[in-house]
């Protein structure tokens, strides 16, 4: 839920950076984003903004943005296309469901058994 809470945070944050990059003198066709690893927290505040911002101009173009989401987005996608079948069922997310589920217990467990300081 943190990474949710995270990602849509750095998501409004460089769509109000993104409209006054657009106010702006159009810029260079922005470079490739970077890659996403789906398994990793979504970046926020400075990092988040250094993902977004591709070509590192100081801005975030919407083109710089939505690239960025377009990919984490595909990697979310083939995450949960477990059988690489080219479309999800219920059952799909179902399944990623539960295996979040057993992943938050697992922390869960290894937090309360760890020696408090």
């Amino acid at each position: 839920m943190k990474r949710v809470i995270a990602f849509v945070f750095a998501l409004a944050l460089t769509a109000s950076l993104s409209g006054m990059a657009l106010a702006q003198a159009p810029a260079a066709a922005p470079a490739p984003a970077p890659a996403v690893d789906d398994a990793a927290p979504a970046p926020t505040g400075e990092k988040a903004f250094k993902v977004l911002d591709a070509n590192g101009d100081g801005k975030v173009t919407k083109e710089e943005f939505m690239a960025a989401a377009q990919k984490r987005a595909a990697a979310r996608y083939d995450k949960l296309d477990t059988q690489n079948k080219g479309y999800l069922t219920k059952e799909d997310f179902t399944a990623a469901r539960g295996k979040a589920r057993e992943k938050a217990e697992a922390r869960k467990a290894k937090k309360a058994a760890a020696p408090q300081q």
